[in-house]
């Protein structure tokens, strides 16, 4: 229930700061959350190797494809450090 209230009190907010009415908003906020969905799926796909990391790189950014590949080289030694201890 508190929850509720938290989003009626969000969008009140959004309202009054922006000067949008609450279909504006959200609309704006369905079309921030299809954004970050499909961005997710891409990473996924990337990860799974069945997209390119230029293809995620036009998408995302280098720099997130970089922080990307960084965590996952770190997840990969962590995976073999704990197998073989290397």
């Amino acid at each position: 229930m508190s929850k509720q209230v938290s989003l009626a009190i969000e969008i009140d907010y959004l309202k009054k700061a922006t000067g949008q009415d609450e279909q504006t908003i959200f609309a704006r906020a369905f079309k921030k959350g299809i954004e970050e969905l499909y961005k997710e799926e891409m990473v996924s796909l990337y990860l799974k190797s069945k997209i390119t990391r230029k293809k995620l790189t036009d998408l995302i950014g280098v720099e997130a494809v970089e922080e990307i590949d960084y965590q996952k080289k770190a997840i990969e030694s962590d995976i073999k450090w704990g197998m073989t201890g290397e």
